[in-house]
């Protein structure tokens, strides 16, 4: 009958410690065999920054990594507005329909057009161009200041502003751009914003008795 201790090193295929009674070859080919079983893991799996890691797992994070990429790439940007800028008083001034001297009166907030803007009914003061009347009230629209990239914010009620506008009689008038559209009246000078490098001319000044 074998010994206890010699049955149970047989019955193992890779024991540990190496059995005494081998020869130094064997015992070389052994220690080598149980290193390699030790350094790699079960057949279908990888080691990732130290961990065990099924090879399914890997590509399922692969798949789902290339996806994320994938849809950042393609993915629709954010609109931008995109309106029409001049360059020289000439061009800005023909765009208009109406250029006035007015008084803003009051504002309201609305979102008919499926976007949040401002409702300004202004006093007319002085006309220099459009079917328009020194003492009557007009209405304009633009698009409330935070809503979009392009919104005017210097618009604000009780002040007097020169105004670009552009429209028919049956909706609110516009401006001809947010940037553009409206100077600022301080004392009997129109002000300019600081994003608009276009004067008035001085045929208008002098009709709204600007200088």
């Amino acid at each position: 009958m074998l010994p206890v201790r010699k049955l149970m090193r047989q019955t193992n295929p890779v024991p540990s410690p190496l059995p005494d009674d081998l020869s130094p070859r064997a015992q070389r080919e052994l220690s080598d065999l149980v290193a390699s079983r030790t350094l790699d893991a079960a057949p279908g799996r990888r080691r990732v920054f130290g961990f065990v890691v099924p090879a399914v797992a890997i590509a399922l994070l692969a798949i789902v990594v290339v996806g994320v990429f994938a849809f950042k790439l393609f993915e629709s940007p954010p609109p931008v507005a995109d309106e029409m800028f001049f360059g020289d008083t000439a061009s800005l001034q023909a765009e208009a329909g109406i250029i006035i001297r007015a008084t803003i009166v009051s504002m309201r907030e609305q979102d008919e057009s499926g976007f949040p803007e401002i409702i300004a009914t202004a006093s007319i003061d002085e006309v220099a161009k459009g079917s328009v009347v020194k003492g009557d009230r007009i209405e304009f629209a633009y698009s409330k200041p935070g809503s979009g990239p392009e919104t005017p914010s210097g618009l604000k009620s009780g002040g007097q502003f020169v105004l670009l506008l552009v429209g028919s009689d049956a909706s609110p008038a516009s401006l001809v751009n947010t940037t553009q559209g409206y100077y600022v009246v301080s004392g009997d000078k129109a002000v300019a914003g600081p994003d608009n490098p276009v004067d008035l001319g001085p045929d208008v000044k002098q009709l709204l008795r600007l200088r």
